[in-house]
């Protein structure tokens, strides 16, 4: 075994846990969008569920070009939010915890094709994180809608 054997290996133990984050990251999406606000919000958080879709889509078939299996189905946990500001406040972290992980993929990634997925991925979940904290109203205020 040399080192590239070792490093796709983990790296589809890790791409799977990546997939059933990004799952996750959808169910949440679709159900913290009905809580929205306003419709601008609704919308927004809508278009983020589709993007984590098609990103579990794509971690999905890096897994299967990794090991020549379909990605193990995952169980869902059940969501719930207190309330949209905790809501916000889960995902705000969920998405602040997948760039750091990207981008250490990103960083150590030996090809283009995978430097490119966890980059786009990574960039993603900044523009996630910036929108949500944009929508994320200072503590001890009530949301505008």
């Amino acid at each position: 075994m040399n080192q590239w054997y070792r490093y796709y290996r983990r790296l589809a133990d890790r791409t799977r846990n990546y997939h059933h984050n990004k799952a996750v990251s959808a169910f949440c999406y679709q159900n913290l969008a009905p809580l929205a606000p306003n419709r601008e919000s609704q919308v927004l958080l809508d278009k983020f569920m589709t993007e984590e879709k098609a990103h579990a889509f794509a971690l999905g078939r890096l897994y299967q070009q990794l090991t020549g299996k379909p990605v193990p189905s995952c169980s869902i946990p059940p969501v719930a939010f207190a309330s949209y500001p905790e809501g916000l406040r889960q995902r705000l972290w969920a998405e602040s915890t997948a760039f750091l992980q990207y981008s250490e993929e990103f960083l150590s990634a030996p090809d283009h094709y995978l430097r490119r997925l966890f980059y786009r991925l990574g960039a993603v979940a900044v523009q996630h994180a910036l929108c949500l904290s944009a929508f994320h109203p200072p503590e001890g205020t009530a949301p505008k809608g």
